[in-house]
């Protein structure tokens, strides 16, 4: 897996959806070789949703790099802006 790929906040995610969508490729596999359709087109899903998972998780840190490069080209022209991040803070009950 690239780590490069995605924000440092979430490569324990896409590593955890790496291995997810590689245990669905087995159970496939799996699946398949037992003839169970249903548990076949289940494990499908899995993959398919681990792959859209990831692939939001790209998303992310592509419009963050994008942002930056804007960043560095504006500040280049000599407008001063800054980049600030949002802090989801956590409930507790």
């Amino acid at each position: 897996m690239n780590s490069d790929l995605y924000l440092p906040q979430d490569i324990a995610q896409a590593v955890e959806e790496h291995c997810r969508f590689w245990e669905a490729i087995r159970e496939m596999e799996q699946c398949f070789a037992q003839e169970d359709l249903n548990g076949l087109i289940a494990a499908s899903e899995d993959t398919i949703n681990s792959a859209r998972t990831l692939e939001k998780m790209r998303e992310r840190k592509a419009r963050q790099d994008e942002l930056f490069e804007l960043s560095k080209s504006l500040y280049k022209q000599g407008v001063l802006c800054a980049v600030v991040g949002r802090y989801e803070v956590e409930k507790k009950a």
